[in-house]
């Protein structure tokens, strides 16, 4: 049987793209479309900012110590929302380092499965990938860089790619992919 993309998509913002970043905001969307974000406190030990990061994405240190969830809070609802899926990331690199680095600082083990879309795009549209993002950001007038908008127009553009018969993905598929990121990570 053949499953095309399932809609669940993670996105995550973060303090800077260096080493020592952390995450400052994480969104998820199911493939029913509905979703859920949340911004993230940062606790003692993650000190990296960088004001160049703050100004792509708009948030503020400030803003995460005021309105930001605790680890616990942000790791205990992720698996309760996300518990036995997989969840595609079209940034999986940074992604999933943040992913990890937040379940690692919470002591709590994650229940779902990242994976980078790219396994099973195929080349030809992974050239027109950040054309086809910013035509759907641009339709529905999203900001990108901000989880939440990120996942909406993330799953969006790759639901098109599904509809359209251009991406397939077999249960085999991601199941082999599950076992691989395992060995990965």
């Amino acid at each position: 049987m053949v499953h095309y993309y399932s809609g669940n998509v993670i996105d995550i913002e973060a303090s800077s793209l260096t080493r020592n970043s952390y995450p400052i905001e994480i969104a998820v969307r199911l493939g029913d479309g509905t979703s859920h974000d949340s911004l993230i406190k940062p606790i003692d030990e993650w000190k990296d900012w960088s004001h160049q990061a703050q100004a792509v994405h708009g948030i503020t240190r400030d803003e995460l110590f005021l309105k930001g969830k605790n680890i616990i809070e942000v790791c205990q609802t992720l698996n309760n929302i996300c518990e036995g899926q997989t969840f595609f990331s079209d940034g999986w690199t940074w992604d999933n380092m943040w992913l990890n680095r937040l379940f690692d600082a919470s002591g709590i083990s994650k229940n779902f499965d990242c994976l980078p879309m790219e396994y099973f795009m195929p080349e030809s549209q992974i050239e027109k990938w950040p054309g086809l993002k910013h035509a759907v950001a641009q339709k529905r007038k999203l900001k990108a860089h901000r989880a939440l908008n990120d996942v909406h127009i993330i799953g969006e553009a790759f639901d098109k790619l599904a509809s359209a018969g251009e991406i397939k993905c077999t249960s085999e598929f991601i199941n082999i992919s599950q076992n691989l990121h395992k060995h990965v990570a």
